[in-house]
């Protein structure tokens, strides 16, 4: 209750401070909460291309070895099978976010909900939608949520960007 209080008076301080600057930035940061699931981890090829296989993606990319695959439009069928993913951030069909890294010889997995909220009440960090310009030319940018959370040591700082999307998002 404490941390929600914490998020509510952020907010209200954002709130001031746009109005006061005209701001258009600060008007776009939300409460939101925000859902870790428990990281899975992966030693095989087909194991985690299994797991990928069988998620609805709606769109996202994936590092191979060899190139960037993008995906759109929930083409899940279009994965590669020989080789091994490096990087993946997808946003799947139900909303989440699934961000996969390849370390040590295995595969990190874990899924990220964000639900974004009208008031403060249920919230655990604030958000603002950003979009960044892909690194291929004529490519749609990829949107991601920048996560606020107030941190004892150091105040509202940003913790982490969670995937939404490529261009055509909801944002």
């Amino acid at each position: 209750m404490e941390y929600q209080q914490t998020l509510k008076d952020m907010l209200e301080r954002i709130n001031t401070l746009a109005q006061k600057t005209g701001s258009q930035e600060l008007q776009h940061i939300k409460p939101v909460k925000l859902t870790y699931s428990p990281p899975k981890q992966f030693t095989t090829v087909q194991d985690v291309i299994g797991e990928l296989q069988a998620r609805e993606i709606e769109s996202g990319w994936i590092t191979w070895p060899d190139k960037v695959q993008r995906i759109d439009s929930g083409a899940s069928s279009q994965l590669e099978t020989t080789a091994p993913p490096l990087e993946a951030e997808l946003l799947l069909k139900n909303g989440t976010s699934l961000r996969v890294n390849y370390r040590n010889r295995q595969w990190q997995w874990l899924e990220i909900g964000l639900e974004w909220l009208n008031d403060a009440q249920g919230a655990n960090a604030l958000a603002d939608k950003i979009s960044l310009e892909s690194r291929e030319r004529g490519q749609a940018p990829l949107q991601y949520a920048r996560i606020w959370q107030d941190l004892a040591q150091s105040g509202m700082t940003v913790t982490d960007a969670v995937f939404l999307g490529l261009n055509g998002a909801k944002l």
